[in-house]
C-alpha cells in the first residue's frame, strides 16, 4: 500500500462521513414518516390536516 499524505486521508474521511450521514438521514426520515403514518391512522384522524402541516417542515 502506497504512502498517503494526511490531506488525502482527511478528504477520504470527510467523504466517508458525508455519505454515512446522508444514508442515516434517509433511513431516519423514512422511519419517521412510517411512525407518523401509524400515528395518523391510530389517533389523529380529527386533526390530520393540522398534524400533516406541522410535520411537513
Amino acid at each position: 500500500m502506497p504512502q498517503m499524505k494526511p490531506m488525502n486521508w482527511l478528504i477520504l474521511l470527510m467523504f466517508f462521513i458525508m455519505s454515512f450521514m446522508m444514508t442515516m438521514k434517509l433511513i431516519h426520515f423514512n422511519f419517521f414518516n412510517w411512525n407518523l403514518n401509524l400515528l395518523m391512522t391510530n389517533k389523529m384522524k380529527k386533526d390530520s390536516k393540522i398534524n400533516l402541516f406541522k410535520f411537513k417542515w
